[in-house]
């Protein structure tokens, strides 16, 4: 947004007001919704899980109340936590589309054409058995 809001005062920009509006608009849109459903399986998660939610209480009660964000992320069960919803119930579920590069390129043991447009889904890798020993847990 920084980035937006810069080009639209340059001087001789072609962006105007309604411009940095829309913009706007639309960050807020896709941010909003995806941390509201991420933070609303993070709690259904914990509070699904009683010794967890003991053990989290446990550890971000020793933590001061103006602790910086340098400090929250050396909380090892906080944060393994965030990481294992993310990748349980990853914002963007759906398939996000690549495309290979100029001159192709090796993936997995295959050879992906340049131009090529591939995809795989987060949900399905995060289960896979290969990739997590225990994919739902």
């Amino acid at each position: 947004m920084a980035t937006i809001m810069a080009e639209a005062e340059k001087e001789g920009s072609n962006l105007d007001d309604m411009d940095v509006r829309t913009e706007s608009t639309s960050l807020i849109f896709a941010g909003s919704g995806t941390t509201a459903n991420t933070l609303t399986y993070l709690v259904w998660c914990v509070l699904s899980r009683p010794s967890l939610q003991k053990a989290l209480e446990e550890e971000v009660s020793r933590v001061s109340p103006d602790a910086s964000d340098a400090e929250l992320e050396q909380l090892p069960l906080l944060n393994a936590t965030i990481q294992e919803t993310l990748r349980l119930y990853c914002a963007v579920p759906g398939s996000l589309p690549r495309v290979a590069p100029h001159g192709g390129a090796q993936l997995g043991g295959f050879f992906i054409p340049e131009g090529t447009t591939c995809s795989t889904q987060a949900y399905t890798l995060h289960r896979d058995p290969a990739a997590y020993e225990n994919p739902l847990e």
